[in-house]
């Protein structure tokens, strides 16, 4: 495994570390917000997004008929890193008040688009990743998408029972 590659594996470990902790406050800061409704259908439309987005992306890798392996761990992983982003976002919002939290959401969102911006283009990924590591960056995608999906189900728990 080369240097860029273990960067970005240490960097993606970084965001998802971050993500939970962030996460695990984000529950008690979102219950002082008063419109249901309204986080409730952004929360939805964040479930709901990257699951179609997954599926345009596999109709359009179907479509290239060649290099699968790096087109699909190049789309989980930029996937992942926007998916990351967008919940952060949406966090930074109904947590502002916390500095503390809001600080770490600041950076947690700026690893995540700095690391999605670079590997956006595939020429840039494929200078970083190589056939025999097409594996760990589909893990990283994979396991940053399992982080986002945990914590807004957990977010979303919790707005539902003190609702």
């Amino acid at each position: 495994m080369n240097l860029a590659v273990s960067l970005i594996c240490l960097l993606a470990l970084v965001v998802a570390v971050l993500s939970i902790i962030i996460t695990k406050k984000a529950p008690e800061l979102y219950s002082e917000q008063l419109d249901f409704k309204r986080i409730n259908t952004q929360m939805k439309i964040l479930i709901i997004m990257p699951l179609l987005a997954a599926i345009i992306l596999s109709i359009v890798i179907n479509n290239f008929h060649s290099l699968y392996e790096e087109r699909i761990s190049h789309a989980l992983l930029v996937l992942s890193g926007w998916v990351i982003t967008t919940s952060s976002l949406f966090s930074l919002r109904y947590i502002r008040k916390d500095k503390t939290y809001a600080f770490l959401t600041l950076i947690l969102v700026a690893m995540s688009v700095s690391m999605t911006i670079y590997l956006t283009p595939l020429d840039r990924y494929a200078a970083v990743f190589h056939k025999s590591e097409y594996v760990i960056a589909f893990v990283v995608g994979i396991g940053l998408l399992v982080v986002n999906y945990i914590n807004l189900f957990r977010i979303r728990k919790v707005r539902l029972s003190t609702n």
